[in-house]
């Protein structure tokens, strides 16, 4: 028996170096859906996007986790911006543009990506599964510029969704009912 767990646990050692030496796990967003990421280029990777013009600006956004700060951002001009995402989380975080734009930062490292802001403004979002649902989204907008419209629902490209709630001035008053049990009924306990 020993002569077989020996090779075993020698296997399972090197698989488990091979896999803490992978780094940290990182999450891509590609236009189009899973088939298309081969498509999306160095800047889906968090690498420098392509030139398109001079830099007019760096604006800073923090990713804490499930949120970022400030998730609504406003520039003064259409054009190309870098933006740094500082993570100040606990697990990977990355912002994501509609263009495929993208930034992955691991807990307490940033992270920097160059996007193109039209006058229309962008929507950003995390695109670590499950992150976007939970309110990691934000927008980009330009000084006197419109909002962008949403395409279609499963697009991240419109403004974020707003969350004013405000109470029905029409709605029916609550009823309340007493909350004490009834008496015990009566009999013989049986276990």
């Amino acid at each position: 028996m020993q002569r077989r767990l020996v090779p075993t646990l020698i296997i399972a050692a090197v698989a488990l170096a091979a896999c803490a030496s992978a780094g940290p796990a990182t999450w891509t967003f590609a236009p189009g859906g899973p088939d298309a990421s081969s498509a999306a280029g160095p800047a889906a990777s968090g690498g420098a996007a392509a030139p398109a013009g001079a830099v007019l600006g760096t604006l800073e956004v923090e990713a804490f986790d499930l949120g970022f700060t400030p998730s609504q951002l406003t520039v003064d001009a259409p054009g190309r911006y870098a933006v740094t995402l500082t993570n100040t989380g606990q697990i990977p975080h990355d912002i994501t543009f509609p263009g495929g734009e993208q930034a992955v930062a691991v807990a307490a490292e940033a992270a920097t990506v160059e996007v193109d802001v039209p006058a229309s403004g962008l929507s950003f979002l995390c695109s670590v599964p499950g992150h976007e649902q939970a309110g990691m989204v934000g927008t980009l907008a330009v000084t006197g510029g419109t909002s962008a419209a949403s395409p279609g629902p499963d697009d991240h490209g419109g403004p974020a969704a707003t969350t004013d709630i405000a109470a029905d001035p029409n709605a029916p008053a609550p009823v309340t009912y007493d909350a004490t049990a009834p008496a015990r009924l009566a009999g013989e306990v049986h276990d």
